[in-house]
């Protein structure tokens, strides 16, 4: 259950320092489009594109676990499935985090962001049972456990609303900045859903080091050109996308920013 712990750590801080305030792309320094040559920010792609998943009506509602960790705490995760393939993760006291999860057959998938829970599951009754893998995006191997949830309440929270229109799809965007002589180079993909989830992933390379990956979902909605985005609870955000954006051709502008994504 360490794991659990050291996961949700994590996330809170990937939730504070980029999904609101979008940090490292407020230097002076940053020269949109403007590539280092050697250096393809394609590795946006390497968690795969995110789709719009399915929620069979009986895993709607909310679903938790608990358990006495190693340390001798109690640990209790509450999933709460929604409506098109969303879902909100809580552990403890801690804030909710957006999830994409998909049922198929007996196979259910959540993907968090920066982890991915993905095995079997079955429902008798309140109890889910879960045969779960658990992996995270940017470390090898991963951690397989069962755990068992008992349905708490039907209600599903927030639900955001669908979205359609030419903004669907996967949107790219690449810089780089040199500071004191080193080249920092960062890759930005927003794909945004039809079941009004949408992915941020930022991959950050400095020199010729190891990539890092940023990762995790938000809400939103694109209403007469203007963008707005949400938390678990439905509560507004503020990201360097909200605000008016506009679509011609394969690119992709948000006013407020100034950033232009492609699509490819």
């Amino acid at each position: 259950m360490k794991k659990f712990k050291s996961f949700f750590m994590t996330m809170l801080a990937v939730a504070v320092c980029c999904g609101f305030t979008a940090c490292g792309d407020d230097d002076d320094n940053d020269e949109p489009g403007n590539d280092e040559p050697g250096w393809t920010p394609g590795s946006t792609d390497m968690t795969g594109i995110p789709t719009a998943g399915t929620t069979p009506n009986a895993l709607l509602g909310e679903w938790e676990f608990s358990e006495i960790d190693e340390d001798g705490d109690p640990v209790t995760m509450t999933f709460r499935f929604k409506h098109n393939g969303v879902c909100s993760v809580n552990m403890d006291d801690s804030s909710s985090t957006l999830a994409s999860c998909n049922a198929s057959g007996n196979n259910l998938r959540i993907d968090m962001g920066y982890m991915v829970f993905d095995g079997s599951y079955s429902i008798s009754g309140d109890k889910l049972t879960y045969n779960v893998k658990m992996s995270y995006i940017d470390e090898p191997g991963s951690f397989t456990t069962k755990i068992t949830l008992y349905k708490v309440s039907d209600n599903t929270g927030y639900e955001p609303a669908k979205v359609s229109g030419a903004i669907l799809g996967a949107w790219y965007n690449s810089f780089e900045e040199n500071l004191n002589g080193e080249y920092y180079y960062i890759g930005h993909r927003i794909t945004f859903l039809s079941n009004g989830l949408a992915q941020y992933l930022q991959t950050e390379k400095q020199g010729n080091g190891d990539e890092e990956l940023i990762p995790f979902y938000f809400a939103y909605s694109a209403d007469n050109g203007v963008i707005s985005t949400y938390d678990a609870n439905g509560n507004e955000t503020n990201m360097f996308l909200n605000g008016a954006y506009s679509i011609s051709g394969n690119e992709l502008t948000f006013a407020s920013s100034g950033y232009t994504f492609t699509r490819k």
